[in-house]
C-alpha cells in the first residue's frame, strides 16, 4: 500500500498512514494480551462482530468482555495485512486479511485466517478510534 510522500501527501493519505500505524499498535497490544491497551483504540460506542459467529457486541464494556474471553482462550500471534485504507472526513475504512493462532499457551496451536473490515472515526480531539470491526473466518 502506498501513499504520497510526507511533503506532498494529501490529508486522506496522511489519515490513511495514521490508521495503518494505529492498527500496528493495536496488533502489538493484542499479542501482549494487553486488554486496556487494545481497548484504548475503541470508541465508547463501538461495535465488534466476532469471527466465531456469535452476535455483535456493542459498547466498550461488552468489547472488554469479548476480548478477555479471546485472551483467556489463548488467541495470539495475530498478524494483519491491510489491503485497503480509505478516508473521507471524519471516517476511515480499513480492509485487511488476518492470521491468528488459538490455544497458543498449551503448545497445540491452530491457525485461523480471514478478513477484517473496520471503520475508524476521528474524534473531536483529533484521534482515530475504531467504531465497527467485522471479522470473518475463511472456510476450512
Amino acid at each position: 500500500m502506498s501513499f504520497g510522500t510526507d511533503a506532498s501527501a494529501s490529508p486522506a493519505d496522511q489519515s490513511g498512514r495514521e490508521i495503518l500505524r494505529l492498527r500496528e499498535k493495536w496488533v502489538e497490544a493484542f499479542n501482549r494480551h494487553d486488554l486496556d491497551g487494545v481497548l484504548s483504540f475503541y470508541a465508547e460506542d463501538a461495535a465488534e462482530l466476532p469471527l466465531n459467529g456469535t452476535p455483535a457486541v456493542n459498547g466498550i464494556v461488552a468489547i472488554r468482555a469479548l476480548l478477555k474471553s479471546t485472551f483467556d482462550a489463548g488467541f495470539g500471534e495475530l498478524k494483519i495485512r491491510q489491503t485497503q485504507v480509505g478516508y473521507t472526513e471524519p471516517l476511515g475504512i480499513e480492509l485487511a486479511t488476518y492470521s491468528v493462532n488459538s490455544n497458543v499457551r498449551n503448545g497445540h496451536s491452530r491457525n485461523h485466517m480471514g478478513r477484517l473490515v473496520a471503520t475508524w472515526r476521528r474524534s473531536e480531539t483529533g484521534e482515530f478510534k475504531i467504531t465497527i470491526s467485522v471479522w470473518s473466518k475463511e472456510f476450512e
